[in-house]
């Protein structure tokens, strides 16, 4: 212990050990802080007041554009509907009847239906497995099905002798005579059917005759007309200047000329221009010299943001509504997906995400496969995000049927090793109370595709998705998945009380019942750690190549073992494990579940837990923040060497991490940016319009509240007294703060002592804004009077402010007696 003038002198500046909920107060060292709140050791090295968040985007906020056009054509096109022929209009729960041959005669009930196939259950197959021209009878109408595979119990029908007319396809009509021509289909479902036939007269001829070629095979079908609409398009050119990003299903408002004025709907697309429906004006083709629009590309209806992820360069956001949002590093907030797009741009799954109060948007996952942002949830079929293309968000589709009937409804999705996964999957059909959930499955796609599955009924020769029962793999009570990740080139399928590891590509020789061998996707679960589950998908983080996740026993890190292969499972919360525990305890399933998350922020290393504090959102009223930082001298096999905080004062929903490192939180429909050292913010909610800037500062924001408390020191002489002089203490930042001690175990709600002062780099008196205490600045070797008699003292830092603060030492100068004084 140094002397400084006969005075000892006790310096404290190994500030990493961070906060302990768990050791006593009157063991404890000085690395280590009862209380640290809003406060953590950073990668300078020195205790500072934890950085605050600026006012980003409100993805609800109305802004309008008025943007004015020259020469905008106009076209006029007759179209002309008809009826989809029926003969092979097979859909999934309909009933056939097959009169021959006797050994698959019966009826059945179609249990999954293709484009080009569908199939059904045969309870007792016959030992011929292959049939062609089977006559089978379905909605009151007798075809044939031109080959009948049966693999195991499942009989497929080929349906490819007379086919759907999709959209894109070319059709040659041969009557009536005004429609004579090559047209394309510019829209088809499964029972009606769009061409552009550029005429302009009607027709009272009641059906059409047309012929489909496809696969060098021609068809001639027949379809009964319907009508002939006539559509009017205003086309727009995109002008570099403009900025936007209408997407089909936007809306425009036309103000000029007055002859077109009102809202219409964007129904093409490209990235040269768009069209707008004018259909119910009373415009003529032609140019038009000039048309002046206004239009507010957000239209979103949701109350707050579920949670968002970075993909390439924007924020993609989903409302409770099942609205899909981007937002570009400018805070332009643009629809990506909501009823009217889903109604404009798709027709095997029409209309947006079901948003009920029994079957709520409450989580999403997102996972990229090849380039491709998918997104799922519990109660839809999952859509796709890919900005590249003139529709960059729909419903995620199988490539080869161009139909999601195979794919899953899934809570969690992860792509790994060239394969999709999804886990905790629901059965379709269940809007009508008859919902089935597999909550121990997984679906694994085929080979190298994001979103081909298969769920047993079809022949594996064809696609080589497959399923398994997780459930089976692992022992719990509580087999019910929780969560998906991925652990170097290992599946992680997380339960409450266990983690799986799986190897996904080993595959197996098959032979199917008529003898023809094939290769099985056989993946290995050899690897279960049963000490470590997993509370939320939303939990799981990697962080310096290991991966972090919260469970009942608290945050755990799973890593490689250094001569072994196995993953093993580290605690990284056992020194706050009570507070942790005590936080998410009273919780509903439902908010453990959907409610807390993780944001990793690369710029200081830490891994940040959000908890709320109610198991509803009126409840909640704080979702706090438990950060666990890794010092910046940490290698990748130190991360275990970290620090605890805790940051409160926020009530965010989620958050995701930009490319460039930018950490982003919301709450409600607003988007926050979170300070670091390269972006420095010092209050909350900077530049919300509900925190205006202060008189005394100039700060917009709302202050933050920091707590810093020690143990109690004996300075290695417990029973002898001292007496304390001065005090010293090291800082940067501008912030007013305040020095506080305690002494001998009295610990009154308020320091039995304390001295207000103010980071090294204010300005001082005469200088500057002033304050009270800036006199009293900690940069200088100055020493602070501060005199008290104690044994043992307890030190505080506290404060509120909108400025920096760091600590780098504190200083005590004392004389020390004996036992008695």
């Amino acid at each position: 212990m140094p002397k400084f003038d006969s005075l000892n002198v006790s310096t404290i500046r190994e500030f990493d050990g961070g906060w302990d909920a768990v050791s006593s107060d009157l063991n404890m060292s000085t690395k280590y802080s009862k209380v640290e709140n809003n406060v953590f050791y950073g990668i300078s090295g020195a205790k500072q007041k934890r950085y605050g968040t600026k006012y980003f985007v409100d993805v609800t906020k109305y802004v309008e554009l008025e943007e004015t056009y020259e020469n905008v054509e106009v076209e006029v096109n007759q179209f002309v509907k008809f009826a989809q022929d029926t003969i092979h209009n097979v859909e999934k729960g309909d009933t056939i009847t097959i009169a021959s041959p006797a050994s698959i005669a019966g009826s059945y009930t179609v249990t999954n239906n293709y484009y080009s196939k569908f199939t059904v259950i045969i309870t007792n197959p016959p030992a011929d497995k292959n049939f062609t021209d089977v006559q089978y009878t379905c909605n009151g109408i007798t075809q044939t099905a031109a080959n009948v595979g049966i693999i195991g119990n499942t009989m497929t029908f080929d349906r490819n002798i007379n086919p759907l007319v999709k959209k894109g396809d070319e059709i040659s009509v041969t009557s009536p005579a005004e429609y004579v021509g090559d047209w394309t289909v510019t829209y088809a479902d499964s029972t009606t059917i769009e061409i552009d036939c550029e005429q302009s007269s009607a027709t009272s001829a009641t059906s059409i005759q047309y012929t489909l070629s496809r696969n060098g095979t021609t068809y001639e079908k027949a379809g009964d007309i319907s009508d002939q609409p006539v559509k009017k398009l205003a086309v727009f050119e995109y002008a570099a200047q403009n900025g936007n990003e209408l997407l089909i299903g936007h809306k425009v408002t036309i103000t000029d000329p007055s002859t077109l004025e009102g809202t219409y709907i964007v129904v093409e697309r490209d990235f040269e221009k768009y069209k707008v429906d004018i259909s119910d004006t009373a415009a003529t083709a032609g140019t038009l010299s000039e048309v002046t629009i206004k239009h507010d590309n957000r239209n979103i209806s949701g109350t707050r943001i579920v949670d968002m992820t970075y993909f390439l360069d924007k924020i993609i956001a989903v409302t409770d509504y099942g609205e899909v949002v981007a937002i570009d590093a400018s805070g332009n907030a643009s629809i990506l997906f909501n009823e009217d797009i889903a109604n404009q741009t798709n027709t095997t799954h029409p209309g947006g995400w079901i948003h009920t109060a029994k079957y709520p948007v409450d989580s999403v996952c997102f996972t990229v496969f090849n380039g491709i942002l998918t997104i799922w949830n519990e109660w839809n079929k999952p859509l796709y995000v890919n900005l590249y293309n003139v529709i960059p968000c729909n419903y995620l589709v199988d490539e080869a049927t161009q139909t999601n009937s195979m794919i899953p409804i899934a809570k969690y999705a992860i792509a790994i090793n060239h394969y999709m996964v999804v886990g905790n999957t629901i059965e379709d059909g269940f809007q009508t109370g008859e919902e089935v959930r597999h909550k121990d499955r997984i679906y694994i796609s085929d080979y190298d595709t994001i979103a081909t599955f298969n769920d047993g009924s079809v022949d594996y020769l064809e696609n080589g998705g497959i399923y398994v029962d997780i459930g089976k793999v692992v022992s719990t009570s509580m087999s019910e998945i929780k969560g998906l990740s991925r652990y170097r080139t290992q599946l992680i399928v997380g339960f409450d009380e266990v983690s799986a590891f799986g190897t996904l590509g080993t595959m197996i020789d098959a032979t199917t019942n008529d003898g023809i061998e094939y290769q099985l996707h056989k993946p290995e679960f050899s690897d279960v750690i049963s000490d470590f589950g997993c509370i939320s998908n939303r939990t799981y983080q990697t962080i310096l190549g290991d991966v972090a996740c919260l469970s009942y026993d608290g945050v755990g890190l799973f890593r490689k073992q250094v001569l072994s292969s196995l993953t093993t499972s580290a605690k990284l919360s056992t020194i706050i494990g009570p507070e942790l525990y005590k936080t998410f305890k009273d919780l509903t399933q439902d908010s453990l579940t959907n409610r807390i998350w993780t944001v990793y922020n690369p710029k200081e290393q830490q891994y940040m837990l959000f908890i709320p504090n109610g198991s509803t959102l009126e409840e909640t009223t704080e979702t706090l923040c438990f950060v666990y930082t890794i010092p910046s001298t940490a290698s990748q096999t130190k991360a275990t060497t970290g620090a605890w905080s805790l940051f409160t004062g926020w009530n965010f929903q989620c958050g995701c991490t930009s490319a460039l490192n930018e950490v982003f939180f919301a709450n409600g429909t607003i988007i926050y940016v979170l300070g670091n050292a390269d972006r420095p913010i010092f209050s909350d909610f900077q530049d919300d319009p509900d925190y205006p800037a202060d008189e005394e500062t100039g700060i917009s924001g709302k202050d933050i509240t920091f707590d810093w408390e020690f143990g109690w020191q004996d300075f290695n002489n417990r029973v002898a007294k001292k007496t304390l002089r001065y005090i010293g203490v090291t800082s940067t930042g501008t912030s007013n703060y305040t020095f506080g001690t305690w002494y001998d175990y009295l610990k009154d709600p308020e320091c039995e002592m304390h001295i207000d002062l103010v980071g090294g780099d204010a300005a001082g008196w005469g200088n500057g804004r002033q304050r009270y205490g800036g006199g009293r600045r900690t940069s200088t070797e100055e020493l602070f009077a501060y005199t008290a008699k104690f044994n043992l003292t307890k030190l505080r830092i506290y404060g509120s402010s909108k400025e920096d603060l760091k600590i780098s030492a504190i200083s005590l100068f004392y004389l020390v007696g004996n036992i008695r004084r």
